[in-house]
């Protein structure tokens, strides 16, 4: 590989991404944040916030917007407000793979200056093979804009998934998994052993069971939603779901994304936490009525 060429703009131009973990007093809340919400523009919203705060004063820090998971639902109108304020960023990706019906792995990614890309990644040396269409920047060359020399032919994975499903296609496949998400967070507050950590966001709702007063109350939450993710995953044919700890608050993630998922299958998940949760809490009323 070529060395990085020393010009004047990648000498002086930083390249990082996830800025939010360098300002003071935001890690732990931005990062809690993100595991409830896994809603990608609160980092916009950092990230904006940082390049604004140092705007005029040429720190030439690059600022990139990583909407892994939220990015495949901007192919849904109703959800452009998430990424306002975009244009002042100067990179944006998102994982098709995530979201969008595409095989592992396939990031899309915009660059508001490619120029400013090259100058970092590109490569000037003689014995690597180049044409004078490259040469005259009548193509793109990718292998200026990423580490490697070669890559895989990710695009047209993502272009057989456009032709095949079209803009309404995928706009249905987004909304179906946000309306399954909805009726289960709905399933969840309409059980009062349970509650809904935070409001839903996209297809991700964050819930716990609550763990009753007489058995320890919040002294013995976090063990006992632990224990109710070890038995929902362990059920054959049933769900597999996800945790997060915030703020010392345990909690289980059930996030809809799955391309064949349908409604039946939310349901029976559903009924798979609440036959796990149940059998749980009789064993804590059996073993605090032997030790009360």
């Amino acid at each position: 590989m070529g060395k990085l060429k020393a010009t004047s703009s990648s000498a002086t131009k930083i390249y990082i991404t996830w800025i939010y973990q360098r300002l003071p007093n935001r890690e732990t809340a931005i990062n809690g944040k993100f595991q409830l919400y896994s809603n990608d523009y609160l980092k916009l919203c950092i990230y904006i916030q940082f390049k604004q705060q140092f705007r005029g004063l040429n720190h030439g820090v690059w600022v990139h917007v990583d909407a892994a998971y939220a990015g495949s639902a901007l192919v849904c109108p109703e959800f452009g407000h998430v990424i306002d304020g975009v244009e002042s960023v100067d990179s944006f990706s998102m994982n098709a793979h995530k979201w969008l019906l595409t095989n592992n792995d396939c990031c899309a990614m915009w660059v508001k200056k490619p120029s400013e890309l090259i100058a970092a990644l590109g490569t000037e040396q003689e014995y690597i093979l180049k044409d004078s269409a490259s040469e005259g920047h009548e193509v793109v060359d990718y292998k200026d804009w990423t580490m490697t020399l070669t890559r895989r032919f990710r695009a047209l994975k993502m272009w057989l998934v456009l032709r095949c499903y079209g803009i309404d296609g995928l706009r249905e496949h987004i909304r179906s998994h946000v309306r399954m998400a909805e009726a289960f967070e709905n399933m969840v507050r309409a059980d009062e052993r349970f509650e809904v950590v935070t409001d839903r966001q996209f297809a991700l709702v964050c819930f716990r069971l609550r763990s009753p007063e007489k058995y320890g109350g919040e002294k013995t939450a976090n063990e006992l939603n632990r224990g109710l993710l070890e038995e929902v995953n362990a059920v054959s044919l049933g769900p597999y779901m996800s945790s997060a700890s915030v703020g010392g608050m345990y909690m289980l993630r059930c996030a809809v994304g799955s391309t064949l998922t349908e409604e039946h299958h939310v349901s029976d998940a559903w009924k798979v936490v609440q036959d796990r949760a149940a059998s749980i809490l009789r064993k804590m009323e059996i073993i605090y009525s032997v030790l009360g």
